[in-house]
């Protein structure tokens, strides 16, 4: 004869059978349900902690803190670059190039379009044209009379 189980300690190991203690009802294990995973939250934008003017040669060797951000602006050529770093200490640097805005708008362009009376008298002059060229070359003679 065979037993279900093969533990020394028998079915009640494997959960496969469960006594009843005073008229308590038994109840089938429930399944595990993954919970899904959460999303990593982006960190928020490091605001601006400090604007410093420098030259080329210090902004290339400029060490910003780990957490930061701050705006170096070269002297010489007017460039602003923003240089921030990670939890880490890795900085990224990025340029940007400030240019004057004139306050002047820029006028804006008339179109004009073609008047019936100086279109009528454009067509006029071409058909002259037209004309001139047919006597200087018969055409007639060219093409043979055909009709």
């Amino acid at each position: 004869m065979s037993y279900p189980y093969n533990s020394v300690y028998g079915a009640y190991a494997n959960n496969q059978y469960r006594p009843m203690y005073y008229g308590q009802p038994t109840y089938a294990p429930q399944p595990f349900i993954q919970q899904p995973m959460q999303q990593p939250v982006a960190p928020a934008e490091l605001p601006i902690t400090a604007v410093r003017f420098l030259t080329a040669d210090q902004i290339k060797g400029y060490i910003v803190l780990p957490n930061s951000k701050e705006m170096l602006i070269d002297k010489e050529s007017g460039l602003a670059y923003i240089r921030s770093a990670n939890q880490m200490g890795e900085s990224e640097t990025k340029t940007y190039k400030f240019e004057e805005l004139s306050e002047k708008p820029e006028p804006e362009k008339k179109v004009e379009y073609v008047k019936a009376e100086s279109f009528d008298e454009y067509v006029k002059k071409l058909e002259a044209k037209i004309t001139d060229l047919e006597k200087k070359v018969k055409i007639k003679d060219i093409l043979g009379d055909k009709e």
